[in-house]
């Protein structure tokens, strides 16, 4: 806003295609000024000169055609975390978070897991436990921890229907609740607050 608050309405839209159309091809404008009208939809000559004001006063003409040196580093910066999703993405997802603590603390939390097991784990049938990363979810309930939420399907379908959203299924709420209990477990959160 503080750069183009001088710009007429016309000159404004015609900056904003064109910054539209340089992230979406991730690559600066031509060199050809006509290609670059067609693909801002320049027609009349005001949006033609605003073409050309836009260009000379924001963008920079290169043997690569026309660039803007905020438009190239926010596609580095996108380029560059890509990059870095796919190479964790080939590994199992996100770098776990190394924690330190006691081998012989740890030891008595997971035979108090492990005890706890038959009573915490329900499985139906031929049902597979819901896993992540191929290692099963296990509730760890310690004395301060909260109570689960668990809301109505039903009223979260009406609260979702009045928005706009489309209803969801139990299964579908069930694998949003593994990971939004142990996030929110420690947060102060009214009924409603967790509803939303």
């Amino acid at each position: 806003m503080r750069d183009t608050a001088h710009l007429s309405a016309v000159e404004d839209g015609i900056y904003r295609r064109a910054l539209d159309w340089y992230y979406a091809n991730e690559k600066p404008l031509p060199a050809d000024i006509k290609l670059i009208c067609r693909y801002l939809r320049a027609r009349d000559k005001t949006e033609i000169a605003a073409v050309n004001i836009i260009l000379s006063e924001f963008f920079v003409l290169t043997d690569e055609g026309y660039t803007q040196s905020r438009c190239d580093k926010e596609i580095a910066l996108y380029n560059d975390k890509v990059k870095t999703n796919r190479v964790n993405g080939k590994k199992g997802g996100r770098p776990k978070k190394e924690t330190q603590s006691n081998p012989t603390t740890n030891q008595q939390e997971t035979q108090s897991v492990i005890s706890g097991l038959n009573s915490e784990t329900q499985i139906k049938g031929n049902q597979e436990p819901i896993t992540i990363n191929q290692e099963p979810i296990i509730k760890i309930h310690t004395q301060n921890a909260r109570e689960d939420f668990s809301p109505n399907l039903e009223k979260l379908n009406d609260m979702l229907k009045r928005s706009g959203s489309k209803p969801i299924e139990q299964a579908h709420l069930e694998q949003a609740l593994v990971t939004f209990n142990p996030h929110y477990e420690h947060y102060e959160l009214t009924e409603n607050q967790r509803y939303a």
